[in-house]
C-alpha cells in the first residue's frame, strides 16, 4: 500500500535526508510512504520533472535507520534513482530493495545487484534488475552528516537488463561500467536498448 505522508512527520534524520535529496533533485516534491506490512514502511521522496521535465527523481528516506553491514561495518545508506514520469512502480521497487536490506536479506553497497526488483514492480520492463552504483548524477548526495550524529551515503539504482546482468556476473562491475561510460548510457531511460 502507498500513502502520502507529511514531510513534517519524518524523524529529524529523515527530514535531513529529505532536505539533502530535495536540494540535489529540485522539482515538485511529495513524500510517499510505502507499507510492507502492518509495522514496516519505507518513505520515498518523489520529485517530478527532475532532473528535467518528463522525468522523476526518487530517494529513499528511511533506509539509513536500518543495519547495513558492509565488510563488518554498519554503513548508513539511502537509494536514489530516476525514471520517466509515466513509469509506475519505480518507487515501490526502491522500497522493496530497502525492505530487503532492513530484513537483513541483502546489504546495500556499490556494485551490489538486486535481481528482479524492477521486474516485480514494473511489468514487461526490459530492465528488471537493480544494480547499485555511486550517485554520479548528484554531487551533493555522496554523503551528508546528520544533525543527531552519523553519516548517510547515497547509492544510485541503475536498472539493467538480463543480458547486462549476465555480463556483470561474468566480467564484473568495472567492465560493465566501462561499456556504459563509453556509450553514454542513459541510466534513467527504461526504453533504452540493452548495451550487451
Amino acid at each position: 500500500m502507498v500513502s502520502d505522508t507529511p514531510f513534517e512527520k519524518a524523524s529529524t534524520s529523515g527530514r535531513a535526508v529529505a532536505a539533502a535529496a530535495y536540494k540535489a533533485f529540485q522539482g515538485r516534491r511529495k513524500v510517499l510512504r510505502i507499507h510492507h506490512g502492518e509495522e514496516s514502511f519505507t518513505d520515498i521522496l518523489r520529485c517530478e520533472d527532475s532532473p528535467v521535465e518528463g522525468w522523476t527523481s526518487y530517494s529513499s528516506l528511511t533506509l539509513h535507520r536500518s543495519r547495513n553491514l558492509v565488510d563488518g561495518q554498519d554503513i548508513s545508506v539511502e537509494i536514489a534513482g530516476v525514471c520517466g514520469n509515466e513509469i509506475s512502480g519505480f518507487a515501490e521497487a526502491i522500497a522493496d530493495a530497502c525492505e530487503a536490506v532492513r530484513k537483513g536479506n541483502w546489504f546495500a553497497a556499490p556494485e551490489i545487484l538486486f535481481a528482479d526488483v524492477f521486474g516485480d514492480r514494473i511489468p514487461d520492463t526490459r530492465f528488471p534488475h537493480l544494480l547499485l552504483c555511486p550517485p554520479y548524477p548528484w554531487k551533493g548526495l555522496s554523503r551528508i552528516e546528520l544533525p543527531d550524529g552519523g553519516t548517510v551515503h547515497w547509492l544510485m539504482a541503475f536498472p539493467i537488463s538480463e543480458s547486462e546482468r549476465q555480463f556483470f556476473l561474468r566480467a564484473g562491475f568495472d567492465q560493465l561500467e566501462s561499456i556504459f561510460l563509453e556509450r553514454q548510457t542513459e541510466y534513467f531511460d527504461l526504453a533504452r536498448q540493452s548495451e550487451v
